[in-house]
């Protein structure tokens, strides 16, 4: 996440960065279920399947970008974090750096 487990303060910066990543991923996770939800519900959706697909397309699309915001604004705030770093949580903030990254290519 890029919390500090004892302060609970984000690392990166103490920016709202932990949390907007955090948001991104909850909606993602939100949109991914509706859709799959959707997905066995087809056969019933009769004439709008090509809205259906277009409206999951253009979701993707707004998702990928959103997670592209994400991995830019966690990358500029982890770069400019001048306070000492705790132990074990750097590698946890440069792990969601790296999946925020490959989420871009995963939408």
């Amino acid at each position: 996440k890029g919390y500090h487990v004892e302060t609970d303060l984000c690392v990166m910066n103490n920016s709202g960065a932990c949390g907007f990543a955090v948001t991104i991923g909850v909606l993602s996770f939100l949109f991914s279920v509706i859709f799959l939800g959707a997905l066995f519900y087809s056969d019933y959706l009769g004439n709008v399947k090509k809205v259906y697909y277009m409206v999951e397309f253009v979701i993707g699309l707004l998702l990928a970008f959103f997670w592209f915001v994400t991995f830019c604004y966690m990358a500029d705030q982890w770069r400019k974090t001048t306070d000492p770093v705790p132990a074990g949580s750097q590698s946890n903030v440069q792990a969601a750096i790296a999946f925020s990254f490959f989420c871009v290519f995963l939408w």
